[in-house]
């Protein structure tokens, strides 16, 4: 018998012999929230002031061009309470991926860089289905992004 159960955040239906609780996108929603970045634990997402204040406005497109040459950025595809998500292409490989830009403020913490690194490094270990693949990560020019 198959039991059907729903994400405890969104209400999403969870894939088939998924574990129960989260679904894919609010883990890593959850993985990069300010408070897991910082190691506080048991912090909600209201905590004080180490997220990107409301109101962040991303990058446009041509002002990220200059910074990643490497890269065709096509659009921005959406924006949230850590970063925005442009749509690129790889020219040298033609492939598309998926360029995640942070906001300023989460970057101005001294000790963010690390934390930042750890993470994405965490991150590109994993290799499931529904957790996306980080080809690339780093700083430029100020802007901390995972591709």
């Amino acid at each position: 018998m198959t039991e059907s159960t729903q994400c405890l955040q969104c209400d999403a239906l969870l894939p088939p012999h998924f574990p129960p609780g989260l679904c894919p996108a609010c883990l890593l929603r959850q993985g990069m929230s300010p408070s897991t970045l910082t190691g506080a634990a048991g912090e909600g997402s209201g905590g004080s002031g180490s997220g990107p204040r409301r109101g962040w406005i991303p990058p446009t497109v041509e002002e990220l061009t200059p910074k990643f040459p490497q890269w065709e950025i096509v659009a921005l595809l959406g924006q949230g309470g850590m970063g925005a998500v442009y749509k690129v292409r790889q020219r040298e490989l033609d492939r598309w991926a998926a360029l995640k830009v942070l906001p300023d403020e989460v970057a101005s913490d001294p000790n963010f860089a690390e934390r930042f690194q750890r993470e994405a490094r965490t991150l590109a270990q994993l290799s499931h289905l529904h957790i996306v693949t980080v080809y690339e990560f780093g700083q430029r020019e100020g802007v901390f992004y995972l591709l």
